[in-house]
């Protein structure tokens, strides 16, 4: 069975307006107790998740990619780019994971094995990034650094090339562990790269390190405070979406399958059945 088309117009509707509404849902954005400011939690990959579980892990990271250009756009960056690249990557970590096993079984219990994988895995793809790559870059940006977007640019890579390339060929697990073994390649060299170009430096995070120390006095280094602050936030996050997410998305879907439909009330008994009887 082959997979449907990602570039058809009513696919591409639907991405433009999920994109829309992700992007709109990053202006409402709170802090955490327990983070430093700079963290801010919104609920944008929850449109995310509709996108990628009606239409693919290539949608959603489409979404994603969008929601962040439109976000960039609209309100520009008080980051330098770096929190919205983050916010690509990490979100990335939770949607496309729970996608893609989703896909694998669209059940109401295969969406909450995707989203609890998914969590799980933004917590330590958030964790990994941050002390390597996200927070030494976010410190080294406003010394005018540039070296960190290149390291960024590969991760960047990493999630995509498996995503479109190797998962859309065949439902075989063949194309997805090809895929894994070409992103631990991509991921290993932007490493090697950071480390070639001295991107790390202990003096640029002081300054992080500090905000993150005046919230909580345990963190006094880069690991408590990856530990303390990335870690937490991004299981709370993960977890709150992942909740709203499996609450609204069979109606969400419902709506989505009856605006397909050519005669929208006369299509909506059979449309009803499709998403009943144990489909999620």
């Amino acid at each position: 069975m082959k997979r449907a088309k990602l570039l058809t117009v009513k696919n591409l509707v639907t991405i433009a307006v999920l994109s829309a509404v992700a992007a709109v849902l990053m202006y409402i954005e709170f802090p955490l107790w327990f983070a430093p400011p700079f963290y801010e939690m919104d609920f944008s990959e929850i449109p995310v998740l509709v996108g990628a579980f009606a239409m693919g892990p290539a949608a959603g990271f489409v979404i994603e990619v969008l929601k962040v250009v439109l976000k960039l756009f609209l309100k520009g960056s008080t980051t330098m780019g770096v929190g919205d690249w983050a916010n690509l990557l990490i979100g990335c970590a939770l949607v496309i994971p729970a996608s893609m096993i989703y896909m694998k079984n669209r059940t109401k219990k295969g969406a909450v094995i995707g989203l609890a994988v998914g969590t799980l895995t933004m917590a330590f793809v958030g964790c990994f990034l941050n002390a390597y790559v996200l927070l030494p870059t976010y410190a080294q940006a406003f010394e005018g650094a540039w070296q960190g977007f290149l390291v960024m640019g590969a991760f960047t890579a990493a999630i995509a090339f498996p995503v479109f390339f190797f998962y859309g060929r065949d439902k075989s697990m063949h194309p997805v562990l090809i895929g894994t073994v070409v992103e631990i390649i991509i991921l290993a060299a932007a490493v090697v790269l950071m480390n070639v170009l001295q991107l790390f430096s202990a003096d640029s995070l002081s300054g992080l390190i500090g905000m993150g120390t005046a919230v909580n006095p345990a963190i006094t280094g880069l690991w408590s405070f990856v530990l303390l602050a990335v870690l937490p936030f991004n299981l709370v996050k993960g977890v709150v979406v992942s909740l709203i997410t499996v609450l609204i998305y069979k109606r969400i879907r419902v709506i989505m399958k009856l605006a397909e439909t050519p005669g929208h009330m006369s299509g909506s008994r059979e449309n009803l059945k499709g998403v009943s009887g144990g489909k999620a």
